[in-house]
């Protein structure tokens, strides 16, 4: 209440407007444990970023890797409806990394995931040449890029 007064003294426009829109100055022990469990569980380390500026490459290899675990664990229909989303989302990771890391992070990421798309006809071709694609000029003699950004997303929509 203090610092309100001052505020007013102060001439500072709405000084109690955070006062009154019930700004809370203490929570109980279960709202913290709730807050903090929540901040834990969203936090960056349980994202996939594919920001093309990512400071640490090695990240899309971690991310990647505890997303197809979360999704493969979970008994959900969701789970199952998001799946084929990896296989698209290995291949733009797996591009990207090439314009922006080293050699060996992209070897390292494609030699853990491959093999997940290896069972479907429509995804083997598309995997197999990006064993082959080792650099951006790869990328851009290779032929088949236009068809991975027109042709990879294809997921079948439930209602």
């Amino acid at each position: 209440m203090a610092v309100s007064c001052y505020l007013k003294r102060r001439q500072y426009g709405d000084a109690d407007g955070p006062l009154k829109q019930g700004l809370r100055l203490s929570q109980s022990t279960e709202e913290m444990a709730a807050s903090l469990t929540v901040q834990s569980e969203s936090g960056c380390t349980n994202i996939v970023s594919a920001a093309p500026c990512q400071a640490e490459p090695q990240q899309y290899e971690v991310q990647f890797g505890r997303l197809r675990n979360f999704l493969t664990d979970s008994d959900s229909q969701h789970s199952h409806e998001v799946m084929p989303l990896l296989y698209p989302l290995f291949v733009y990771l797996h591009l990207n990394l090439i314009q922006n890391s080293p050699k060996s992070t992209v070897e390292s990421f494609y030699s853990r995931f491959h093999g997940m798309f290896l069972q479907n006809a429509s995804q083997k071709d598309v995997i197999e040449h990006l064993q082959t694609t080792q650099t951006i000029q790869d990328i851009l003699t290779s032929g088949c890029e236009p068809s991975w950004t027109t042709n990879v997303l294809k997921p079948p929509l439930s209602t």
